[in-house]
């Protein structure tokens, strides 16, 4: 299954997000 994350706002905790979410193989958009 492919799952894609719409992340809302750059700042440090979106980019952190994205990156936990990276690590589990989870696209994540900025």
């Amino acid at each position: 299954m492919r799952t894609q994350v719409g992340i809302v706002g750059a700042g440090p905790a979106g980019l952190t997000l994205a990156l936990l979410l990276q690590r589990e193989a989870i696209e994540a958009v900025v």
